[in-house]
């Protein structure tokens, strides 16, 4: 059943004609809106499916401007979609259908609600109906609510008095849709009290953490609505970040939003504590984003990392890597989880972060899954013009990553980088094994370490080589980005030897991507100059891992000074173009 005679309430338990005639309504107001309309919706209490409602369809339409829809009255009357100009207000126009408004009888059927696209009457009609389809004990309660109203009066002129008693419940429920709406999602928040800064009305009270709002969203208390930004140590003006609690308050007439960096994870004890110099004030109970569950997690054994790492697979069967890094090596971890979020950022393929935050171990770092085999096991049984494209690749991909600035005040990399070499010769000089052909390396460095002058600084992946690259799909994807760093983008190229080691087309496929068949002189000698200061320190970072590390690291000295022809051709012999 469709329609009602104007000026009575009776409440139908949900049908399923209720939604097919709401698609009706909608392709109908399509053909005649056309681009006019933004989107058009079922709402009202026929689009919630578990209470009963009265048995006439309301549907909203999003638009930019009001005139383009009166512009088209005629074709809407036509159709059946007769406008009400004494129910109009200034945020949403109204059109009703039935034989009431044709003058044919007295039902009332459709009502057609224009409003302004992103408006808070349109975010009000979408969030109370999904708030409502998504929380079945709040619908129950507006279910009874209506069903007592219509008992008291089934016949009611306008419906007046059954309107006036769901407004307070409509009014909080709308409060509480909304915050839950934002629940999860990217906001732009705009920050008017910064750390440091003090409430307008209370000097006393001193923002400990960044506090702003949604501009042009409305909340409980007419104003806009508020949020608190959590992981963002400095003042800032403006910023996008995720939302990821509620502070609900049952003593106030508003709710606070809780947001924080993409992926970083706050537990609720953390927000609380947060949160605490205002909140202490109310009434407050904290709602949190969902956790990832995981159903399984197999260990993983690779790797140099003081990692533990896991594969996991979520109970919607997706898997997951998940690093977990012990207290005492955390201190850089939200950082480099939000550099990778940068870096996803650009399209780089890539073992993506989703999600960061802190465990009874330490901190806990979730990324996407890498379904592939390991490239240094797959390149060099390639084709070599297979194994030249992989690297090409790689070169290309490297070269995007570099294109994230350092920070402005990074130290000077002359200075930096020479005061590393300083450090590598000590420890070389110190080491009780030696190679042959360190005093060619010493040699080389003592003579170039001019060339470390004016060198830019960038993102540096930090272990950029074969044994951190996978194929997928016949894809590069780019792994394990905990060590880095910021400074000379060809810096990079130093562990470019463990790529030669394997596949020496590869790693000439990298330099050619990179520099897109273009490889200026000066990289090889700059090149030169890294690798010899990595041979250096090799040696002694090995001897505490056996005497089978400490002869790689002997073996791949023998390979770079043949190379290098004892230091004296600055362009590898492994190198074709």
């Amino acid at each position: 059943m469709i329609g009602l005679k104007r000026g009575t309430v009776k409440l139908l338990n949900h049908e399923k004609e209720w939604e097919l005639e709401a698609q009706r309504t909608i392709f109908r107001l399509h053909k005649i809106l056309e681009a006019v309309a933004r989107d058009i919706q079922h709402v009202g209490s026929t689009s919630i499916l578990t209470i009963k409602a009265k048995p006439i369809i309301d549907i909203a339409v999003a638009v930019d401007d009001f005139k383009d829809v009166l512009a088209l009255e005629a074709e809407l009357n036509h159709d059946g979609f007769y406008y009400q100009p004494n129910a109009n207000s200034e945020d949403q126009l109204l059109f009703a259908s039935g034989s009431y408004y044709d003058g044919t009888g007295d039902l009332q059927t459709h009502f057609i609600h224009v409003v302004l696209a992103d408006s808070m009457e349109w975010i009000n009609y979408i969030n109370f109906r999904n708030y409502l389809n998504k929380m079945p004990t709040v619908a129950k309660a507006y279910e009874d609510l209506k069903i007592s109203l219509a008992s008291e009066a089934p016949v009611d002129k306008g419906r007046e008095q059954y309107l006036k008693g769901k407004n307070d419940f409509i009014v909080y429920t709308l409060r509480k849709a909304l915050i839950n709406y934002y629940l999860g999602k990217t906001v732009k928040v705009k920050i008017d009290r910064p750390i440091g800064s003090t409430h307008p009305n209370h000097a006393d009270l001193i923002y400990p953490v960044n506090y702003g709002y949604i501009p042009d969203v409305l909340g409980g208390d007419g104003e806009e609505l508020d949020v608190y930004l959590l992981g963002v140590d400095n003042p800032v003006k403006e910023y996008t970040a995720r939302v990821i609690g509620i502070a609900h308050r049952h003593n106030d007439v508003e709710d606070k939003l809780v947001a924080a960096p993409e992926g970083i994870r706050f537990t609720q004890t953390e927000i609380v504590e947060a949160i605490h110099f205002q909140e202490q004030y109310y009434e407050s109970e904290i709602e949190t984003m969902p956790q990832l569950n995981f159903i399984s997690k197999e260990p993983i054994n690779k790797g140099w990392s003081c990692d533990k790492k896991y594969c996991v697979t979520a109970d919607d069967g997706v898997k997951y890597l998940l690093r977990v890094t012990p207290e005492e090596k955390s201190a850089n971890r939200a950082d480099m989880f939000r550099m990778q979020q940068q870096v996803a950022a650009l399209g780089v393929s890539m073992c993506k972060p989703v999600e960061f935050g802190k465990c009874d171990e330490g901190v806990y770092n979730v990324q996407t899954w890498v379904d592939g085999e390991d490239a240094e096991e797959i390149i060099p049984h390639l084709k070599n013009t297979e194994q030249y494209s992989y690297g090409l690749e790689a070169g290309r991909i490297l070269k995007v990553i570099h294109s994230i600035p350092a920070p402005e005040n990074q130290l000077d990399w002359e200075q930096r980088f020479n005061e590393k070499i300083d450090r590598k010769v000590k420890m070389y000089n110190e080491s009780p094994v030696k190679f042959d052909g360190a005093e060619d390396i010493m040699g080389y460095i003592k003579s170039n370490r001019h060339l470390l002058a004016n060198r830019p600084q960038s993102y540096q992946h930090g272990d950029y080589h074969i044994g951190n690259m996978m194929i997928e799909d016949n894809k590069i994807v780019i792994i394990d980005f905990d060590r880095y760093d910021f400074g000379d983008p060809w810096e990079e190229f130093n562990r470019i030897v463990w790529c030669a080691q394997v596949s020496p087309i590869f790693a000439s496929g990298i330099i050619d991507g990179y520099f897109d068949n273009q490889v200026p002189l000066e990289f090889w000698k700059l090149l030169a100059l890294y690798i010899s200061s990595d041979m250096l320190s090799s040696i002694p970072w090995a001897i505490p891992f056996g005497e089978s590390e400490v002869n790689t690291m002997l073996n791949q000295a023998k390979d770079v000074l043949s190379w290098y022809n004892n230091m004296q051709n600055p362009i590898p012999t492994w190198y074709t173009k």
